[in-house]
């Protein structure tokens, strides 16, 4: 069974986005995916929006 370049672009993609998604749910990802995790209340007293 020979892996494509393709396939190994997929399977590599894949892998980083499950580290990252890990890493956030952890808390211990540094950069600009950890801006998400902050939000600012809304004035109706609901969910918030990212800060920016």
């Amino acid at each position: 069974m020979s892996m494509t370049m393709d396939d190994s672009i997929k399977r590599w993609t894949a892998k980083r986005k499950t580290a990252l998604v890990i890493e956030i749910i952890q808390g211990t990802c540094e950069g600009p995916w950890r801006q998400w995790r902050r939000v600012s209340p809304n004035k109706d007293g609901g969910g918030g929006e990212p800060v920016v």
